[in-house]
């Protein structure tokens, strides 16, 4: 089996079904490589765009910056990460050791009585955000990442300073925008949050505290990535 097609309501964008570790153990996932995009996107037809403005991933349902793939439709808002686009039914990060992650398309839904509002019940190890959309998740089921999140440059380069930083697995000081070193998830503070760190002047600055830097922009067209 060289891909995965999943069975999508053609007439409903929003509605996936949800690929377990499980389902993927049952049907082979070590044969599997990408899940197939047309299933991904039924009713669209996708173009890559290079720049344009802020967008929402209707994959994984976070924010998007930069390089994406949109329905060429002008009326039509539907956009995909790029590593929302054809995602691999299986990966493997160097922050987790002997860990395989499988692609589900679908996180469970339920009501929090805490906040009274329904959502995931698991988030993001690497933002600490919710899960609402695509993610991977451990086949031991302990852990889950965003699609874009697995694929974080190991390194970024800061504007016009070319100051070098580098992903960490968690924070170790205090993060240079919101002045914290743990971050607030699931109602407790962690620091087992990812971040960049600037060696030269030790600054460290949280992945989630990055993609609100980020979704203040109201135009991309200037940034890559």
């Amino acid at each position: 089996m060289d891909q995965i097609h999943l069975i999508l309501d053609p007439f409903n964008c929003l509605r996936y079904n949800y690929l377990s570790p499980a389902k993927l153990k049952n049907i082979g996932y070590s044969a599997c490589r990408h899940v197939c995009s047309s299933k991904l996107a039924p009713g669209h037809e996708l173009e890559r765009r290079d720049h344009g403005t802020v967008y929402s991933c209707f994959g994984c349902k976070e924010k998007g910056f930069g390089s994406h793939h949109a329905c060429k439709s002008a009326s039509c808002s539907f956009c995909l990460h790029e590593e929302c686009v054809s995602p691999r039914t299986t990966t493997v990060h160097p922050f987790f050791p002997g860990l395989t992650f499988a692609f589900s398309c679908s996180p469970t839904i339920v009501y929090c009585d805490s906040c009274r509002k329904e959502h995931s019940p698991v988030s993001c190890n690497a933002c600490g955000m919710d899960v609402n959309g695509y993610f991977y998740e451990s086949l031991d089921g302990e852990n889950h990442l965003h699609p874009c999140c697995v694929y974080l440059p190991r390194q970024i380069t800061c504007g016009e300073s070319g100051a070098t930083m580098v992903l960490q697995q968690k924070t170790t000081a205090k993060c240079c925008y919101c002045g914290e070193t743990k971050v607030k998830v699931d109602n407790k503070k962690t620091d087992r949050i990812w971040s960049y760190l600037s060696q030269f002047d030790n600054c460290h600055l949280h992945v989630p505290c990055i993609i609100k830097m980020l979704s203040y922009l109201e135009d991309d067209s200037n940034f890559k990535g």
